[in-house]
């Protein structure tokens, strides 16, 4: 160890540091961003900004060679671990105080490092040193001096196939040594202090996709041996946070959601990921084919974590539920940006970021936006909720697209049993199961406030509909709009003959009026008789053409208003994107498809329903969706979200009596026995599914061609 700092060296240092600082903040060459509820990139202010630069020559040290890693300590220090010259620099929280460690005594020899790549310095002090290109790990005190070795013979009296080439290591506080070797698959290795190697801990799951599996059963040893060996992903970072938690990154093909680990005592993953994305970097389809590389992460206070994006330089900064608070950094050359970051530490609110290749390190200062944040996260989980709503009211006149700054203040005003306002936020917030609290506790006031009121309209109800029975009112409607034995049209069906005969006698709007309204109410005898319904639909005119349109025109209500008018609690979309032609193209094709193909491939596998036939049975059978969309929309607006699955239950009878109607409706129509029935419906679902792919084959043509005509005229133009 050489200290090699003096008074006149430390002052210099601060005064270029201080001379460095106002310019070097006024502005961020990256942006700022977080995500809304629909996972939509929202631009949000700077969270920090650059403050200043620490390169080899700024420190003294001569000019550092591919740094791999840094470290700031219990006690403030900050640990450089400068890779391409084999040594270890430290500094104080003032940049000042330099010592150098590039060598020790090893048994009355002096040993060097070789290529280190990870270090790590425990709350006592110790230094801890993944030395890679010697295959060890090297623990020293704080002076400097040897305390013990970790070879691979450590490792190999337990697992001899390990090449043991240590390149990330952490202590947490019982004193359990975790390190992560070079193309070592089992997981995290754990060692005791005195060097005895105790097993892995908290391997990454193996992901192996049905395919790959189904060939691995069936094929031959031979064939076996030759394949790719089914081996879990590497970890590319480990910390200790102030949890004693074990934090951890993963890289390969992992899953997005399991890019970032957080492990217990038993080496089991227990990171929440409650925010509107996984907590994995930069997210959605722009960034599938060039997804984030975590490569390091640093656990903060208040549960708190940040990790560093070795794609795109930036640094991701989540809390302990896993929402997005922040995110800065890029790449580049210019200050604040990187080349090839390696790691990421905090000193207090300051962020360390060191970039290998600019051989250096960038700081960066919270602005006023990130320190609000950092102070209610703080006011919150000390339970000072007071506080903690003036920090986020604070965040939120910065950022009004926050979020989380809503769904904060919602928290306090539900911890204060102020649901109304409560409700207010979380929606504001986009926080459903925080607003579905709220509601649940609203809804209690109001039916302890309003019990009497309610037990008086029910009686009233209950008494209205017993007059109703006893005058007959019920009876005369049914009488008056339904089909029934004694209904003259029921048993002598219009034909077009005596409508014509009876327009001419003036009579045709209240006959087609009535008819309608018949048609319509039998769609209700057909979804519960439906053998019998579907036959006389077509063999006693039950139904017509304008009846069947109209069910149509229903469903596509019924559809537009469920996906419009959903509670927020079950509603998922983003409503103010809705578009209702498209709401109705989606309904309306769909349903065309099938009348066209069912009619098509029906008149090949001797059909007895024509095409009229076919449209109207299919109408018919659509009508739970009628009858049960709407209404369950409406029950909804009663519903939290734990009760949802009774919404959602009602739907799904809706849709699956709907698909049932369907497929009798063909058997009856078409006169077929239950497997032509079933392969009908198969074969008409490929035709469907067939018919929409050269739909998009013609309309890609059809784009191409366009471009290519706008093309070669563009040409034209220019060179005429």
């Amino acid at each position: 160890m050489r200290n090699i700092g003096d008074s006149r060296a430390g002052i210099l240092i601060i005064v270029i540091l201080l001379m460095c600082t106002g310019t070097l903040s006024a502005e961020a060459p990256y942006e700022s961003y977080t995500y809304d509820f629909f996972q939509n990139v929202v631009p949000a202010p700077q969270a920090y900004l650059p403050q200043m630069v620490l390169d080899g020559d700024t420190l003294g040290v001569g000019s550092l060679r591919s740094p791999r890693d840094l470290f700031v300590s219990d006690q403030g220090l900050i640990y450089i671990l400068d890779t391409g010259n084999n040594r270890v620099i430290r500094i104080d929280a003032d940049f000042s105080n330099l010592v150098i460690i590039d060598s020790f005594d090893n048994n009355g020899m002096q040993d060097t490092f070789s290529g280190p790549r990870g270090i790590f310095v425990s709350s006592d002090g110790h230094i801890f040193i993944a030395d890679t290109d010697n295959e060890r790990l090297v623990i020293l005190d704080s002076e400097g001096e040897l305390v013990l070795i970790i070879d691979a013979e450590s490792v190999a009296a337990e697992e001899s196939e390990i090449k043991f080439r240590p390149v990330k290591v952490a202590v947490d506080p019982a004193k359990r040594v975790f390190a992560l070797a070079e193309h070592v698959y089992d997981g995290i290795l754990e060692f005791s202090m005195d060097g005895r190697f105790r097993g892995f801990f908290g391997a990454p799951r193996v992901n192996v996709s049905v395919v790959e599996y189904f060939w691995y059963r069936i094929a031959t040893p031979q064939q076996r041996a030759q394949m790719a060996l089914f081996l879990p992903t590497e970890f590319s970072s480990i910390d200790v946070g102030p949890n004693s938690l074990i934090y951890g990154t993963v890289l390969g093909d992992a899953g997005k959601e399991q890019a970032i680990r957080l492990l217990g005592s038993s080496g089991r993953d227990i990171l929440r990921r409650e925010g509107v994305i996984p907590p994995a970097g930069d997210y959605g389809p722009d960034f599938y084919r060039n997804p984030s590389r975590l490569i390091d992460i640093v656990g903060r206070e208040n549960e708190m974590y940040s990790v560093l994006d070795a794609t795109r330089g930036r640094i991701f900064t989540y809390d302990g539920n896993g929402n997005l608070l922040y995110v800065f950094g890029s790449i580049g050359d210019q200050l604040g940006t990187f080349r090839n970051p390696r790691a990421v530490d905090v000193l207090g609110d300051l962020v360390l970021v060191l970039d290998e290749g600019l051989n250096r390190i960038t700081v960066f200062e919270p602005t006023r936006y990130a320190a609000h944040i950092h102070t209610a996260l703080e006011h919150y989980y000390s339970g000072r909720y007071d506080e903690a709503m003036d920090s986020w009211l604070n965040v939120a006149r910065i950022n009004p697209n926050y979020d989380l700054a809503y769904s904060h203040i919602g928290r306090v005003y539900l911890q204060k049993f102020a649901y109304v306002e409560a409700m207010n936020s979380f929606y504001l917030g986009q926080d459903r199961l925080g607003y579905s609290k709220a509601f649940q506790g609203r809804r209690i006031e109001v039916m302890k406030d309003n019990f009497g009121l309610a037990v008086l309209g029910l009686m009233l109800i209950i008494a209205l509909y017993a007059g109703a029975s006893k005058l007959g009112l019920f009876r005369a409607f049914r009488q008056r709009y339904t089909f029934s034995g004694d209904s003259y049209l029921a048993r002598n069906p219009l034909t077009d003959q005596e409508l014509a005969e009876m327009s001419r006698a003036g009579h045709e709007e209240k006959i087609t009026r009535n008819q309608l309204i018949k048609s319509l109410t039998y769609a209700v005898h057909v979804i519960f008789h439906p053998f019998d319904g579907f036959w006389d639909l077509k063999y006693e005119r039950r139904g017509n053409m304008a009846s069947a349109t109209t069910i149509l025109g229903l469903v596509i209500i019924s559809f537009i208003f469920n996906r419009q008018y959903t509670p927020f609690i079950f509603n998922i979309r983003d409503v103010s994107r809705i578009n209702i032609v498209v709401e109705a193209v989606s309904v309306l094709l769909p349903f065309i498809l099938w009348v066209g193909v069912n009619w098509a491939f029906t008149t090949l596998m001797d059909g007895k329903g024509m095409l009229r036939d076919i449209y109207i049975y299919s109408a018919y059978a659509l009508t739970p969706i009628v009858l049960i969309y709407i209404p369950a929309t409406l029950l909804s607006y009663g519903f939290t979200f734990q009760e949802g699955t009774f919404y959602r239950l009602l739907l799904s009878i809706a849709l699956l009596w709907s698909v049932m109607l369907l497929i009798i409706g063909t058997m009856v129509t078409h006169h077929y026995d239950v497997p032509k029935t079933i392969l009908t419906v198969i074969v008409n679902v490929v035709g469907m599914g067939t018919a929409i792919f050269l739909g998009m084959v013609f309309l890609n043509v059809v784009d191409l061609m366009i471009r290519f005509v706008v093309t070669v005229y563009t040409e034209l133009r220019f060179r005429i």
